[in-house]
């Protein structure tokens, strides 16, 4: 659940333990194999189309640091937002965020549904969607590709 109050919205979903384990996983696989090209935030403030988010993980091209001056708010759309389901949130919720982020300027948004070891890539304003519960994630807008199995930590099968 979120609070609106003066377009800034303040989420009040409660992260469980799985959900930070799969942000902190999803975001050192990502650092890892993409720190050349990409920055990687997590929680960040971000205002798009005057209303400002806190989305799980945002992605954007990577940039050069200024550690003298620091942006409390971002004020641009980032390439990628990732969303990590949590116990107290509906997947509609996060769905309408969705529609609200690709009409701000980003590429593709990822849901991750930690109960059922599921990661949905959705791209466009149609929310075409791709599913994936094993293999590579693969995210074409970005160019983005991990392992689900390093995500959720499964253990090869021996038959």
């Amino acid at each position: 659940m979120s609070i609106v109050k003066e377009n800034i919205e303040v989420s009040i979903d409660m992260p469980s333990k799985n959900h930070s384990k799969l942000q902190g996983r999803i975001t050192t696989l990502l650092n890892i194999g993409y720190e050349q090209v990409y920055d990687v935030f997590t929680e960040l403030s971000i205002q798009m189309n005057d209303k400002n988010y806190e989305p799980d993980i945002a992605i954007y091209p990577i940039s050069e640091e200024n550690w003298r001056h620091d942006e409390i708010t971002v004020k641009s759309a980032p390439i990628t937002i990732i969303e990590i389901l949590s116990p107290t949130q509906g997947v509609q919720e996060l769905i309408d965020k969705f529609e609200e982020y690709f009409n701000a300027g980003v590429k593709s948004c990822w849901l991750v549904i930690p109960n059922l070891e599921i990661v949905e890539v959705f791209t466009g304003n149609t929310l075409q969607k791709q599913t994936f519960t094993q293999g590579n994630i693969i995210d074409n807008s970005s160019n983005i590709s991990l392992s689900f199995d390093k995500i959720f930590r499964r253990k090869a099968k021996i038959f």
